[in-house]
């Protein structure tokens, strides 16, 4: 959860009216029913280690692919993702999205955006938030690269730059984890994940 900025960012007025767009977005959205990405999907998964395959809605107005839902994840992709993107870049993608699943990020999320709305006068707290999710997105990626092949990890930081020059950036949702949230820690990430695929390859 982004809960940067205000410190009522949880309930201030621009947030809610920016949450509340994003839940029509997605009950609006069409669940995917190609059957060559859900074969990806469930590929994805079994790398994963995710018994459960999440079901995956097409949303418009949403321009980053992410991660939403405590009891029933879902994944969120956004429709022109699915043209721009080869199955070998959507398999990258599929899998850091699946590895916040399976480390139940989500609901860590929501744990540490409700004790920040608590003590948002507590800047101890807010910097160990801020650290925990930057680790977060540098767990996955490093989850990401371990269950891919040695030639797709070196695909990794490429994709992700390709979704910053497609200008693909953070939708607000309370609860969704994604693969852009940061664009601020994308360097360090980037510079992360060459180190990792090196040390695979």
């Amino acid at each position: 959860v982004q809960v940067e900025g205000s410190p009522h960012s949880l309930h201030d007025a621009p947030t809610r009216r920016s949450s509340d767009r994003s839940r029509r977005r997605i009950n609006s959205g069409l669940e995917l029913s190609d059957p060559e990405i859900l074969e990806l999907l469930r590929d994805c998964c079994r790398i994963i280690g995710l018994r459960r395959v999440p079901s995956v809605l097409l949303v418009s107005g949403f321009t980053s692919p992410a991660i939403v839902g405590l009891i029933n994840p879902r994944l969120i992709i956004p429709y022109q993702m699915i043209d721009r993107f080869s199955p070998a870049e959507l398999r990258l993608i599929f899998v850091h999205e699946l590895a916040h699943i399976k480390r139940r990020d989500i609901l860590t999320n929501w744990i540490q955006a409700v004790l920040q709305a608590a003590h948002w006068f507590n800047p101890v707290i807010w910097f160990a938030f801020h650290r925990m999710r930057i680790d977060r997105e540098l767990n996955a990626d490093a989850m990401t690269l371990s269950a891919v092949g040695k030639a797709e990890s070196r695909m990794y930081g490429d994709t992700i730059l390709k979704l910053l020059s497609l200008q693909i950036s953070p939708t607000f949702m309370p609860g969704a984890v994604g693969i852009l949230e940061k664009r601020a820690q994308l360097k360090n990430r980037l510079i992360a994940i060459d180190r990792k695929s090196t040390r695979l390859n």
